[in-house]
């Protein structure tokens, strides 16, 4: 059973900011509209919180709800262009998902993997893409294309 001790305080820091990253990701991936992202924020957090409880035997799934959200979202914030943005939210999401899966089992690693697409995927279906994120597609072809890259990401 693998346990956020098993991690240096720089490696838990990165595998602890994987919800709040991903949960980013997909809220800003639809071009940052003020309304929508608040509501897609919230889902993404409401899906943790789920998921926790889903995974009750999983100590690093536990140590998410332990920690509270925990991540630096300040890497790629400075770019007004939502691509970059995102791009900085995926290699931060990528180098933290490395980081787990080097020291977790196989089983722990898929149940995290579950929980955050779960996480984006809530997230993302939160509100359309019409005006103050009602109406229109629930997921738009950005966001789409985030969750495709994070499902990349957590298979590999």
């Amino acid at each position: 059973m693998t346990t956020k001790d098993d991690f240096t305080a720089e490696e838990w820091a990165q595998v602890s900011a994987l919800p709040v990253l991903v949960t980013a990701g997909a809220a800003f991936a639809d071009g940052r509209k003020v309304v929508s992202t608040v509501r897609e924020i919230v889902s993404g957090q409401k899906a943790l919180t789920e998921g926790i409880a889903k995974y009750p035997n999983n100590t690093l799934v536990q140590a998410f709800g332990e920690d509270g959200p925990n991540a630096d979202l300040s890497q790629g914030m400075k770019s007004k262009k939502v691509s970059d943005v995102v791009g900085a939210l995926t290699e931060q999401i990528a180098a933290g998902w490395a980081v787990l899966k080097s020291k977790a089992t196989p089983d722990e690693a898929s149940d995290v993997a579950e929980l955050l697409k779960a996480v984006g995927l809530a997230a993302a279906q939160r509100t359309g893409s019409g005006p103050l994120g009602f109406g229109g597609d629930k997921v738009d072809e950005t966001e789409r294309a985030f969750l495709d890259t994070l499902t990349g990401i957590l298979a590999g």
